[in-house]
Order: C-alpha cells, then sequence, then structure tokens
C-alpha cells in the first residue's frame, strides 16, 4: 500500500517514477589484533557476525518540463538488514544516502542536495568489494550534503564536474562555501581515466587530489590504479600530510570475476608511519540482479578515515591490524 501511494501521488502522474534497492548480506569473520580492552573490536574479535553491507532502497525519476530540459531527483535509504533491522529506530535503522533534484538537458545537468562528490566519482575506481570497509586505502568522501553540482554532457568521451558544498550552520568560511571540487573524465572503450581536486576552506584549510584509470584487455582482465595525496589537514592537534596508492586487478570468466588488490597509505609529517591492505574477492553472477560472493582482506592498521589517523596516533598508535574474511549474497531489484 505505501508504495502504491507513493506512485499516485499528485505531482508524479506522468513522471518516469522507478523504485530500486539492494539487500546485501553476509556472513564475516574477524580477527584483531591487540584490540583496545572493553572495545568493539575486543567484544567481536575471532567471530563469526551475521553483517549488512550497505542495504538500501531508493526513489528516482524524471520529467519533461519543456524545451529538452527534465526535472530529475532521486531519494535514497540506507537500511540495516542484519542487526536489529526490523526494530532498531532510527539512525540505526535508517540513514539518508543521497537527496537531491536538478535540472538536466543539453546543457548538462544541474543538481541540489545530499550527492555523491565528483571525487568519489573519477577517482575511487577500485570501490569494488562487497563487504563494507575493504577498501580503507581511499582516503576522499564518498557522499555529501549541502551539496551543489554541475556535470557537463558527454564531448566525445570528456565530461566534467563542478560542485561546491555550503553549510550555514557549519560558519567555516564566511563566503557560505565550505568545500568546492572539480573532476574531469574521460572513457573510451576499455579505458577509463580520472581526475579530481577538492579544496576545504574554513580556519584550518586543505586540499586533496587524485587520479585514477582502469583498462579492460580482451574482455577478460581489468587493470586498475588510483594515486590520492591529502595536504595540510590538522585534526585533534595532528598534521597530516597523507599520500595513498592502490591496484587492483580483475579476471573475467564466464559469470565468475576473480580480483585481488593492494592499497597503501602513508603519512609524511606527524604520524610518519605507512599501512598496507591486501584483498582478495571472487563472486559468481547467477543473473544481472543475483550475485554471491567471498572475500577476504588483511591491514596491518585499521586506519579508516584520516581523522581515525589522529585518534590512533593520539592513542599511542598501537598495532591494530585486521583480518577479515566473509561470505554473502547480494540482490538488487
Amino acid at each position: 500500500m505505501i508504495v502504491a501511494g507513493i506512485f499516485s501521488a499528485p505531482g508524479l502522474a506522468g513522471a518516469e517514477t522507478i523504485l530500486y534497492g539492494r539487500v546485501n548480506n553476509g556472513l564475516v569473520y574477524t580477527d584483531y589484533d591487540n584490540p583496545p580492552p572493553d572495545s568493539e573490536e575486543a567484544r567481536v574479535d575471532g567471530q563469526w557476525d551475521v553483517k549488512d553491507n550497505s542495504s538500501r532502497v531508493g526513489i528516482r525519476g524524471s520529467e519533461e518540463v519543456g524545451n529538452g530540459i527534465r526535472a530529475v531527483f532521486q531519494i535514497e535509504l540506507q537500511i540495516e538488514t542484519a542487526d536489529d533491522g526490523a526494530t532498531s529506530r532510527p539512525p540505526d535503522s535508517f540513514g539518508t544516502r543521497l537527496g537531491y533534484a536538478g535540472l538536466a538537458g543539453d546543457f548538462g545537468a544541474v543538481s541540489i542536495g545530499r550527492q555523491w562528490t565528483p571525487y568519489y566519482d573519477s577517482v575511487h575506481k577500485t570501490d569494488l568489494w562487497q563487504i563494507v570497509n575493504m577498501d580503507n586505502w581511499y582516503l576522499g568522501e564518498y557522499r555529501q550534503g549541502n551539496m551543489i553540482t554541475y556535470a557537463s554532457p558527454d564531448l566525445g568521451g570528456l565530461s566534467g564536474k563542478l560542485a561546491a558544498i555550503t553549510d550555514g550552520e557549519s560558519r567555516r568560511e564566511e563566503s557560505g562555501v565550505d568545500w568546492y571540487n572539480a573532476s574531469m573524465d574521460f572513457n573510451s572503450g576499455p579505458l577509463s581515466i580520472g581526475l579530481s581536486y577538492m579544496k576545504y576552506r574554513g580556519d584550518e584549510s586543505y586540499y586533496q587530489a587524485g587520479i585514477a584509470a582502469k583498462y579492460v584487455i580482451d574482455g577478460r582482465f581489468g587493470l586498475i590504479a588510483q594515486y590520492e595525496t591529502l595536504d595540510d589537514m590538522r585534526i585533534d592537534g595532528v598534521d597530516l600530510d597523507l599520500s595513498a596508492y592502490a591496484v587492483l586487478g580483475e579476471y573475467y570468466f564466464g559469470n565468475n570475476t576473480l580480483r585481488v588488490g593492494y592499497g597503501n597509505v602513508d603519512d609524511r609529517n606527524d604520524i610518519d608511519a605507512s599501512f598496507d591492505t591486501w584483498t582478495l574477492g571472487f563472486k559468481h553472477n547467477f543473473s544481472k540482479r543475483t550475485r554471491i560472493f567471498a572475500e577476504y582482506q588483511d591491514t596491518d592498521n585499521e586506519q579508516g578515515k584520516p581523522s581515525e589517523w589522529a585518534e590512533w596516533y593520539n592513542n599511542g598508535g598501537p598495532d591494530r591490524g585486521r583480518r577479515k574474511f566473509g561470505l554473502g549474497l547480494r540482490h538488487d531489484f
């Protein structure tokens, strides 16, 4: 009844509106090195657990408004399908992943709201894993709210994006623009290349930049590489100058993909440390919508986002290596 009500709501008549989603669950075993006492890591160390891997449900659509212009929108919610998902209260059970509206036409597209960052779209080409946090070498942002974005039309495989993030409540920058982001992409047959720059403005300004490329050989092998740098970031009294790179190879055979990746993150400033991650994965597609997968990760530090590096450093920099193995099933609808 709820879905029927959505599609019959006033204003949506005649619009192209699609309900979609994903259920992605796995059985995951995690083994930590020296987990802090009384921490979540210590509680689950050496145990199997059913995990939700970013399941979601969403609505997206468009409407012709004349003169070759379309109104577009998308609302996407994260849902918890493993840990008491049916009874938890927000934000445990629901969280807004995306929520924007815009206009699109021959000029490109302009949109406003919570969106994927251009940086992510261009740079994070190794985001191919099913289990959450297998890509812990990535330094950039995924999705951001308060964002205004312009995406150019495709010009012979070349395209670009511009974005600005404005949050009046944050008071990070008197001009109102807290972050800005510019990206450029080139896609031609088996080759895709992305380049992006993001500037954070405010009392402690810093920037990050990244480049990535993917090349598919004879439809059977895929090679991916990405590099990032983040400079002049200061969090909790720690100065971070990070560089990160990842390389990944894929082999496609039948309905199967075998994948192996390596990532490294290095700090050149206060922390003066380097962390490595190895990943191995396999998936089998029963159809375009349903797949099973198995993935393994071995990392010598569970560093997470740059802000967690500062926490790690301030707590004495303990050895917090991690090994993780999981089996799972994903269905898209």
